[in-house]
Formats: C-alpha cells, structure tokens, sequence
C-alpha cells in the first residue's frame, strides 16, 4: 500500500511510455529477432492509429476547455464524455499503449510485448487508479455512471 501511495500520479505517463520503449530495445538486443518482411507496415499502421487515438483524446479535453495534467487529476474542470470518450475512458494511455505495440513490431520481437503489458498495468496501478478515485471526489454519480458504461481501456 505505501508503494502505492508513492509512485501514484507521480510519473508522468509519457515517461513511462519512452522508459518501456527502451526496455523494449534492450530486450530486443538481447534476445533473437525474427525478420518481419511486413514490419514497417504494421509499425506505421499501429503508430498512426495509437497516435490518433491518443491525440484524439487531448484535443477533445482542449476543447472542453479542461487540465490534461496527468500528475494532477484535480485540475479537471469538466468530465468529458464526448468523442472518443464514449469508447475508452483512456484514450491517451490506450494511444501509447498501441505505439508500444507498434515498437514491438518494429523490433520484430515478440517477447518485447512483455513490456506492453507491464506498462499497461503500470499505468493502470499507478495512474488510472488513483486518476479515478479523485474523479469519483469531484464528479461523484456522473463519474460512477460514466465508469459503469463506458471500459477503462477498450
């Protein structure tokens, strides 16, 4: 429980995202790679997507005119539902997620899409957790309701 408290909403996501890009790298140094003939594609496709779906997230709290501080939660000024929202409560983490996925392919190395998941409980942990319990604080029914609907990742 207390390393809950400490590492929660202290490292920036984005962070976390290039931390375990670079585990993925040196995990794929070590271990042997297959040669994907198809990589490059996939790479750009799921570096498109994740990029998209992540920047969709940012530009619908832009226009809702809300904090997208991810160290501080309680900035938010309006819960937003709206856009992508309706599909995933985590488009900006679910968007790194994805170009993660896409480094994976990229190293054309399976055993990297260990570091996938690691950051997705990461982030799920120490992020999207403690995210959530300050929402529920702040909007309580219209948070809870929002939850019960709509999936944390997809």
């Amino acid at each position: 429980m207390k390393l809950m408290n400490k590492l929660a909403l202290k490292v920036p996501p984005l962070i976390v995202a290039i931390t375990t890009a670079l585990l993925m790298w040196l995990t794929a140094l070590w271990l042997p790679q297959q040669n994907w003939e198809f990589r490059w594609w996939l790479f750009s496709l799921l570096m498109l997507m994740g990029g998209g779906v992540g920047l969709s997230g940012v530009l619908q709290f832009r226009s809702s005119k809300t904090s997208v501080s991810p160290t501080n939660p309680n900035k938010a000024e309006t819960l937003v539902t709206k856009g992508i929202y309706q599909y995933t409560r985590n488009p900006m983490y679910l968007g790194m997620a994805i170009m993660l996925g896409a480094v994976a392919c990229l190293l054309s190395n399976i055993v990297t899409l260990i570091w996938m998941i690691f950051y997705m409980i990461y982030i799920t942990e120490f992020q999207i957790k403690p995210e959530e319990k300050i929402l529920i604080e702040k909007f309580g029914n219209d948070f809870k309701s929002y939850m019960n609907s709509v999936r944390r990742w997809i």
